[in-house]
């Protein structure tokens, strides 16, 4: 499918001005200063920087039920842009991202409309990380950065804007739990990061099954320690797939808020709205003056706020 995905992007740019000028940003953005790694060199957590001017509306769109409601759902098929056209995959479509963090970045809605939830989805979720190996295929979860939380969709994004992701030199603590067992159909191990500003889950699985099954644990625990509320649980998941070990790498990110305390446009504060790309160590910044001012200190003060504490993480441990 990659070579494919690669041919599907260049069509669409050649025939989309707006799309293939942001494109040329965001890849000249990796080259001439617009993303600046601020992390100590010595860190096994790499935490960078990226301004992109091109995701304003998205980091400032309103996801309250009211402004949902009053707007129309830009990843059905009637409201698209006139230019972008679609791949079929199953019972989704694939899109490139007109407003893209990465040189290659697709958005892959549902073609029904229906409510961004991730129960029942993960062996989808499962199935594009393989179709789409060597990419970084993610989910924002309604609240914690989905800037279209009444269509099912997920994301992908090419390497090189998730540094973190694909380093398998992080640090991390193998989480003891029934579940976590090696089988004749395949292993499924899970651990929790101890390098990064925030904890979160790191699964690795063979089988898909044993995945769906280990990430709806988490999803329940999640649930309890937030009085079992029927909204899904606050959270960011992100999966790729390695031919070689046949594993699925799954990062499972809880979260506490949607957005930081100093979120806003006026004067001290900044326009940063964390997601999955935020909660892997790229801070997004739409405003010059934000990517100027951020420095590691903050970039971790807001990661700590919109993560969940550690206590909260032992809590949701122990009800695996």
């Amino acid at each position: 499918m990659t070579t494919d995905i690669d041919a599907f992007l260049n069509s669409e740019l050649s025939a989309w001005p707006m799309a293939d000028e942001n494109f040329k940003r965001i890849r000249d953005s990796f080259t001439d200063g617009n993303r600046t790694v601020i992390s100590d060199g010595d860190s096994a957590w790499q935490t960078a920087k990226l301004f992109v001017n091109h995701r304003r509306a998205s980091i400032t769109a309103k996801t309250d039920a009211a402004s949902i409601a009053a707007r129309r759902c830009f990843l059905c098929p009637a409201n698209r842009p006139e230019f972008q056209s679609s791949q079929r995959w199953r019972d989704y479509e694939i899109l490139i991202n007109p407003y893209p963090l990465a040189s290659t970045h697709l958005t892959i809605p549902s073609i029904n409309h229906c409510q961004q939830s991730i129960e029942g989805r993960i062996p989808d979720m499962a199935a594009l990380a393989v179709e789409l190996e060597g990419m970084c295929v993610f989910y924002n979860g309604p609240r914690c950065g989905a800037s279209a939380p009444d269509h099912l969709h997920f994301q992908a994004v090419s390497r090189e804007a998730v540094a973190n992701f694909f380093n398998d030199a992080l640090p991390k603590e193998e989480i003891n739990n029934p579940s976590t067992h090696t089988t004749n159909s395949g292993r499924v191990k899970l651990y929790s990061c101890t390098a990064s500003p925030f904890p979160f889950f790191i699964i690795e699985a063979q089988d898909t099954v044993k995945l769906e099954t280990m990430i709806m644990k988490i999803v329940s625990a999640l649930k309890a320690i937030q009085s079992e509320s029927e909204e899904e649980p606050m959270m960011n998941i992100a999966m790729r797939y390695d031919s070689t070990s046949r594993l699925i790498t799954t990062f499972v990110i809880p979260r506490a808020k949607h957005r930081p305390e100093c979120y806003g446009q006026e004067n001290g504060q900044m326009l940063v709205s964390p997601a999955t790309i935020e909660m892997l160590g790229t801070i997004v910044c739409s405003r010059r003056d934000d990517f100027d001012r951020l420095n590691l200190s903050e970039a971790n003060r807001i990661l700590r706020e919109v993560g969940l504490n550690k206590d909260e993480f032992r809590k949701v441990i122990g009800k695996l």
